[in-house]
């Protein structure tokens, strides 16, 4: 029988949950899928109860026969080993229900065709014991009726022969259904992970179920509980409900409809507009705001305990400067965080073709501008008579530049004269900017330039 697995990253699951049954031998089978960060990896199936672990051929594995011989509970998952055979990926547990299998028979007696057989049959067996009876002659003993009535007859086993009474009432024996044992009866202690119906030791109760007389708090997360988790008083179910459960925190999306991240000029304000999705998980939704790094900027967005979309999210005012955007969505237990849509705010670059090196800042502000972040930049240049130097302008805090390129790759930085203006900004502020200018003029026509910091 082969029992189908599906193996996402490190959860493990079981396609179709039923129970199986024991005392087969080699018949259940192990068949799994994983995802591609087990490739290359060395897969065994685990079974703790047992203490073993089983490699698999390929993707599969046959369940040992031992392992189910037995009805109860059979508890499995799977690790993967790199080829130095180090632990890399493990995979949660799951449990299938072992039922009780049939189980053969042997030496029964032959069952007899007709009535005038079974006669026969069941006369023969009372002669042989009423033989038997014969032949023990004085091989019984005995007693007066006072003193072996309602008695346990022993039985001798170096003589063969029953004798007197043992002195117990059989009234005091204990009945095999629902008996009320008195005193203190004792059995074995079960161990440690045993699940079967055997009696179980006030010893191995404790041993099972022990939460310790003062706090234990957790301190990592384990399962479904978070770190922080004290788990003393905490009923035994909720604990393995916790434990078997792993928590999931909410998935959260975030979109720009306009505006989106990239890079804007500095001294420019920029509104953008979000769709936001957020999808719950292990835990209803509690809680849903916009975020700029870890500063709420959005607080009126819409909660709902399923999730669910939202469109035209704004923050609460316009962005000026730098800012990390994502959108945070929380269910009391953890926080699920969105992808980041990024915007940088930057003074732009100036180029193009003048009759001389720009001397101030409406000179700088009349070539082409380029909102870009720092970084080498080519430029297109269309040279006149009039205007026959290429420029390129940027602010000074960018540092100076290490090459100047022409478009046949050609170094040029030596003909270059580099100046220093005070340029007005968007947002009116001035800032010192480099003006590199060619020393001399150029042909008219095209041609290109390349700037490297």
């Amino acid at each position: 029988m082969i029992i189908q697995l599906r193996i996402d990253n490190d959860t493990l699951t079981v396609n179709d949950p039923n129970a199986i049954v024991s005392g087969s031998k080699n018949y259940y089978r192990l068949q799994a899928s994983f995802t591609p960060d087990w490739n290359g990896l060395s897969k065994y199936v685990v079974f703790p109860a047992e203490e073993c672990s089983v490699a698999m051929s390929g993707d599969a594995a046959t369940v040992p026969e031992a392992i189910v011989a037995e009805s109860g509970i059979l508890t499995f998952g799977l690790i993967g080993l790199d080829g130095d055979g180090n632990l890399r990926v493990t995979t949660n547990y799951v449990r299938l229900r072992i039922l009780e299998g049939a189980r053969e028979i042997h030496a029964l007696p032959p069952s007899p065709s007709d009535d005038a057989t079974w006669e026969g049959y069941i006369g023969a067996i009372a002669r042989r014991y009423l033989d038997e009876l014969k032949d023990a002659g004085s091989g019984f003993v005995k007693g007066p009726a006072s003193a072996a009535d309602n008695r346990v007859a022993v039985y001798d086993g170096a003589t063969g022969k029953l004798i007197k009474d043992s002195g117990v009432l059989i009234g005091a024996l204990a009945k095999l259904a629902s008996p009320t044992f008195t005193g203190a009866p004792k059995a074995p202690t079960a161990a440690e992970g045993v699940n079967t119906t055997q009696l179980a030791t006030t010893a191995f109760v404790e041993t099972a179920t022990h939460m310790g007389s003062a706090s234990e708090v957790m301190a990592e997360a384990l399962g479904g509980l978070p770190a922080g988790t004290d788990i003393k008083g905490m009923d035994v179910k909720d604990i393995l409900k916790g434990l078997l459960i792993k928590y999931i925190p909410p998935a959260v999306s975030l979109t720009a409809t306009a505006n989106g991240g990239g890079v804007y000029e500095l001294g420019v304000s920029v509104t953008p507009v979000f769709n936001v999705t957020v999808t719950k998980k292990s835990k209803s939704i509690t809680s849903a705001g916009l975020y700029n790094g870890s500063a709420l900027i959005a607080s009126n967005m819409t909660v709902r305990a399923d999730g669910g979309s939202q469109t035209g999210v704004k923050p609460s005012a316009p962005l000026t400067g730098d800012a990390v955007i994502t959108a945070k969505a929380g269910d009391g237990q953890g926080t699920g965080v969105s992808a980041a849509i990024t915007y940088t705010f930057v003074n732009p670059f100036y180029y193009g073709a003048a009759a001389s090196a720009p001397s101030g800042s409406a000179g700088v502000k009349a070539l082409t501008k380029l909102v870009a972040a720092k970084g080498t930049k080519t430029a297109a240049y269309t040279l006149t008579a009039e205007k026959g130097r290429p420029c390129f302008a940027y602010p000074k805090s960018y540092g100076a530049l290490t090459s100047i390129l022409d478009q046949n790759s050609f170094e040029n930085i030596n003909d270059f004269t580099r100046s220093e203006v005070s340029v007005a900004n968007a947002g009116g502020a001035n800032v010192p900017y480099y003006v590199y200018t060619y020393g001399n003029t150029v042909t008219p026509g095209t041609m290109k330039m390349t700037f490297k910091f």
